[in-house]
């Protein structure tokens, strides 16, 4: 990796805690500051940054430094972790331009011992009401229908994000509240709220983003019309 290509610093966190738990990194950052050589000023150095994420249960990242011959030989290549709510959550390291070039020669990554910080749980309801699209004051006459909402959602087992599935049934009034996972554990992909007549077609839906599931969700709808027999009766 010695030549006039990008230079990839790889590197893994570690729980310095428990060791046997590293996914839990999901959204840290990981920055790193160099100076490198002015590509309109021979001799000169400019202050360099970059900064990679995490996503999901992996531990490891890649970092795409520039030639290693225009990084400067002086001063130290620093690399630091942050959480994501943006503290600190790392000892920096400080790397010497010899010690750069050993460790990517080596194609070995760059170890840094991380103390995650402690997860807070953030229970999410989502609140919402139907309306009858031509009668959007009514509060009766949604008995039978049913409202989901579909998401992703952190799978330990499975090491991933996987598809999860919320319901309830409008028994009274026209509002609903459905318990979701707490926001931790949500993914970054939008909710899918959808209320389904009694017979089970969708009648509305609205994809909210998990940054607004605080605020209230309102889907329209028709009212079910009986079916009247040629004879008059109701089946």
């Amino acid at each position: 990796m010695w030549g006039l290509g990008m230079t990839v610093l790889t590197g893994q966190l570690v729980n310095s805690t428990d060791e046997s738990k590293n996914d839990v990194f999901d959204g840290y950052a990981v920055t790193t500051t160099f100076l490198v050589a002015a590509e309109d000023d021979a001799g000169a150095f400019v202050h360099q940054s970059l900064t990679v994420r995490i996503i999901g249960f992996n531990n490891t990242f890649g970092l795409d430094l520039p030639p290693l011959e225009s990084i400067s030989r002086e001063a130290e290549l620093k690399v630091r972790v942050q959480d994501r709510s943006g503290a600190m959550v790392a000892d920096e390291v400080g790397l010497a331009w010899s010690a750069l070039r050993k460790l990517i020669d080596s194609g070995k990554p760059l170890r840094i011992d991380v103390r995650p910080t402690e997860e807070t749980s953030t229970p999410v309801t989502l609140n919402g009401k139907l309306v009858f699209r031509d009668d959007p004051d009514r509060e009766t006459g949604f008995a039978g229908y049913r409202v989901t909402a579909t998401y992703t959602v952190r799978d330990e087992l499975v090491g991933a994000f996987t598809p999860g599935t919320a319901s309830v049934d409008i028994v009274d009034g026209n509002t609903f509240r459905l318990d979701l996972p707490d926001r931790e554990e949500l993914g970054t992909a939008d909710v899918r709220v959808a209320a389904k007549q009694p017979d089970g077609q969708v009648a509305d839906t609205a994809d909210v983003p998990v940054a607004e599931l605080d605020e209230a969700v309102v889907l329209t709808v028709d009212p079910v019309r009986p079916v009247v027999l040629a004879d008059g009766g109701a089946p």
